[in-house]
């Protein structure tokens, strides 16, 4: 299997315990739909939190294989290895089963039956922390967009207040949920929230600052009005 995502964004999203079953995401925006990316019997995984930008699937040559077997101290059949390339590095799963598919479902929703999802077993979630926050677009004139994104949905690189930017980018990004669209002053208030709860809390905290990114470029500026407390998935 060799596949390519161009101009996509993914993240190791989600693992059930009980399963086995792993997903890794493309989340959707107000243009793309989500990529969803699902393994089951999954038996080792070698994938980091970070954002993985231009994910590809790859066969497993002689060196993953090797690199697997000697994890697992094990024979592996190299058809239940996949081969997830990101930049020049390489990240191995061993799996039964593999899926790619589009949805238009929530971010946070599952794409498992819910026998093997977070409701209906022992599920790797975090009740997600969100915030409201005044949200500033910059003009394209300022380094921004033409337009601003049309919503509801908006998720991208974050950069903190004081934080700096030198040799990489920041791991977190946020979603960014509109709950007006922008006004003339390309300002408006929206829920925000770390895409897998893997920010530090005080960034929710009213008075922060951040910046939202695409790519290296700030395309908008944001001021936390007020935390709000954590949302399950039942809400």
């Amino acid at each position: 299997m060799t596949k390519v995502f161009p101009g996509r964004t993914f993240q190791f999203w989600e693992f059930s315990v009980s399963h086995g079953a792993m997903l890794v995401r493309s989340p959707r925006t107000e243009f793309v739909p989500n990529i969803d990316i699902m393994f089951w019997d999954v038996r080792y995984v070698d994938l980091p939190r970070d954002i993985l930008p231009e994910l590809e699937l790859d066969d497993p040559n002689d060196m993953d294989i090797a690199f697997v077997q000697e994890r697992l101290r094990t024979p592996v059949k190299s058809q239940d290895i996949v081969v997830l390339k990101v930049g020049g590095r390489r990240y191995r799963v061993v799996a039964g089963g593999i899926k790619v598919a589009e949805s238009l479902m929530d971010n946070y929703d599952s794409p498992f039956p819910p026998e093997i999802s977070h409701r209906g077993g022992p599920w790797l979630w975090v009740p997600r922390r969100t915030a409201i926050a005044n949200l500033h677009w910059l003009t394209s004139e300022e380094g921004g967009f033409q337009h601003p994104p049309l919503g509801p949905v908006y998720t991208n690189l974050v950069s903190y207040e004081g934080q700096q930017i030198v040799h990489q980018q920041p791991r977190e990004a946020f979603v960014v949920e509109f709950l007006k669209t922008p006004g003339g002053d390309l300002s408006h208030p929206v829920r925000v929230s770390f895409l897998l709860n893997n920010g530090p809390a005080d960034i929710l905290q009213s008075g922060q600052r951040f910046e939202l990114l695409d790519g290296t470029r700030v395309v908008a500026r944001g001021t936390v009005i007020s935390s709000e407390l954590p949302v399950s998935e039942d809400d």
